[in-house]
């Protein structure tokens, strides 16, 4: 059964990804919810994450229609809807 047990610990590291990446994007939301808007470089500080996954969590955020996007390039900013 050592095939069975490989499967299961990808299954467990998928969830555990799935998981993080759930709860980023919560903290975000909760977040912008309390500061009433939020910043890329704030989701990069409360993250502790590089520019990029910043901007990839605020995009899927934006994307599923919990935050909108104010603003271009450096001044963007993020207020829930």
């Amino acid at each position: 059964g050592q095939t069975c047990d490989d499967k299961m610990g990808t299954i467990h590291d998928a969830d555990a990804m799935n998981n993080t990446i759930q709860s980023s994007e919560e903290k975000v939301l909760e977040y912008a919810r309390q500061k009433g808007v939020v910043t890329r470089k704030d989701v990069i500080e409360l993250l502790k994450v590089s520019t990029s996954t910043a901007s990839r969590v605020i995009k899927r955020l934006v994307e599923s229609n919990l935050l909108k996007q104010n603003g271009k390039a450096r001044n963007t900013t993020y207020t829930v809807i």
